[in-house]
């Protein structure tokens, strides 16, 4: 695996781990949609699910590593997270429960690694929410849908530009 999938697993796993221990339904990876939210005729409903976002180089060590060069990497990785509910309380309370969750998982993510408790120790460098979309969903204006796109920001160093 690339360093790349490497991190983003370890978010992922952070993130089951999190989401399990509160109650909460385990997020996916690359899941689509399921069509049961938006045609939702009882009860509740939570869809997470991580997308591998984008990824840009923010420095180049040339000649740094054992092999050639060493690379800062920074991953955004992108959750969606949205809850069908027609009870506006409960939908409002699992949303908010399903936001602490991702804030959790990154915070546990983050202090494993700092503490050399990790696998990812001394390459995760850094793993922090960046910005939380609640606008221009795909869910935007579907009355029992609550939704938002998660940014988390994974910081890292490889010896590939990946």
């Amino acid at each position: 695996m690339s360093r790349t999938d490497d991190v983003l697993a370890a978010l992922h796993a952070a993130m089951v781990d999190v989401f399990t221990a509160a109650g909460l339904p385990a997020p996916e990876r690359d899941r689509a949609i399921p069509s049961a939210m938006i045609e939702l005729v009882d009860g509740s409903e939570i869809y997470t699910s991580l997308f591998d976002g984008a990824g840009e180089v923010t420095a180049t060590m040339l000649g740094d590593g054992a092999a050639g060069d060493i690379y800062d990497l920074t991953q955004r990785a992108e959750i969606d997270l949205a809850v069908a509910d027609h009870d506006r309380a409960r939908r409002i309370a699992t949303f908010d429960a399903g936001l602490v969750a991702i804030d959790d998982a990154t915070r546990a993510l983050a202090a494993a690694v700092e503490t050399g408790a990790h696998a990812l120790s001394g390459v995760l460098t850094a793993v922090q929410v960046e910005r939380v979309e609640r606008s221009g969903t795909v869910f935007e204006g579907i009355v029992h849908i609550k939704s938002a796109v998660v940014t988390v920001a994974l910081t890292y160093t490889s010896d590939r530009p990946f």
